[in-house]
């Protein structure tokens, strides 16, 4: 069986600010499987790491020297995803043919 597994979603780290659509992140895996009748496999390794950092305050007060840091907030996030799809394939036999 050959199986085309495809993971596309909004890119915001590569936005621009002037545009309200972000550019589409692709990512895609094709493989060949060889799976019994009834039995399960199991695909992954589409992994996606994401590192985001933004910093808010209050404008102008926030760039102040020395005392910028009482004035704003800084926030870090990192996410890692990683679809996992399971598969189990069944073959559909043919009834008998009627005599």
């Amino acid at each position: 069986m050959e199986l085309s597994v495809k993971d596309n979603y909004p890119d915001w780290a590569r936005a621009r600010p002037d545009n309200t659509q972000p550019p589409i992140g692709k990512r895609e895996a094709k493989t060949n499987l060889t799976v019994k009748d009834g039995e399960t496999a199991v695909i992954g390794g589409i992994i996606r790491d994401e590192n985001r950092q933004v910093r808010e305050g209050w404008p102008g007060l926030m760039n102040m020297p020395l005392i910028g840091y009482l004035f704003s907030n800084k926030l870090k996030e990192k996410s890692l995803d990683e679809p996992i799809i399971f598969i189990t394939p069944t073959i559909v036999k043919r009834p008998p043919e009627a005599s």
